[in-house]
């Protein structure tokens, strides 16, 4: 059976690396009686994979995994409701099961290979000053410096195209929060932070990433 889940990243937990969130969601799902399923061969490993895992420090109000369980004899049906109770019981603080529910049998293989765009909110007490009035979404092209992690050679790459909205929704006198929704299409994904990056060089202000918070609020699937 395939199980997807839709769980919370918030707080302190947001700086836990992917195999240790991983490891966690793996013993929680042991002691829920939600035994994942191995492969085969040599060096078995489970049927398990979180959608899109976030980067370091950002948080998400809306985080999926896919899981596959074995079957458990005599056991007709599951109670998502009790799994639920279980599982939150085991995980560590900040990470809290929203939605249990069995894959569908018309649902893609893979849901990662389905993600089209995925919404953020940004919220940052570092305001750029003389705030123009034309938005940077709104330029035909907004170019960034990448390094190539592999060559480590550096290119311009226009993130344009991988911008569908970016929007100030709330400003304060010294806080401002932004919503956007960046393209996370295989081998084509955005960074929210490389997007807050140019829009600081825009505005021509010292970008601190340690003064945004970056929290994941949903999937666009196509």
């Amino acid at each position: 059976m395939k199980l997807i889940i839709k769980f919370t990243k918030l707080g302190r937990i947001a700086y836990i690396s992917h195999l240790d969130l991983t490891r966690a969601f793996l013993r929680a799902l042991r002691v829920s009686g939600l035994k994942p399923a191995y492969s085969k061969g040599f060096n078995p490993h489970p049927k398990m994979s979180i959608i899109c895992p976030l980067p370091l420090g950002f948080e998400s109000e809306n985080e999926l995994v896919e899981v596959e369980i074995e079957k458990c004899d005599g056991v007709a049906s599951i109670n998502f409701l009790e799994s639920t109770k279980k599982l939150n019981k085991s995980l560590p603080e900040g990470i809290r099961i929203l939605e249990i529910r069995e894959k569908g049998p018309n649902e893609p293989k893979s849901l990662a290979s389905h993600l089209r765009w995925i919404e953020y909110e940004i919220t940052s007490d570092a305001v750029p000053k003389n705030l123009p009035e034309i938005d940077l979404w709104l330029q035909n092209n907004i170019i960034v410096n990448k390094v190539n992690r592999k060559t480590g050679i550096e290119k311009e790459i226009d993130i344009r195209p991988m911008i569908d909205c970016f929007e100030i929704i709330k400003k304060l006198p010294n806080l401002y929060i932004y919503r956007c929704l960046v393209s996370a299409e295989p081998g084509n994904t955005l960074n929210p932070s490389t997007l807050m990056q140019a829009w600081f060089d825009y505005n021509k202000a010292g970008f601190d990433p340690a003064r945004i918070r970056i929290l994941r609020k949903s999937f666009i699937f196509e």
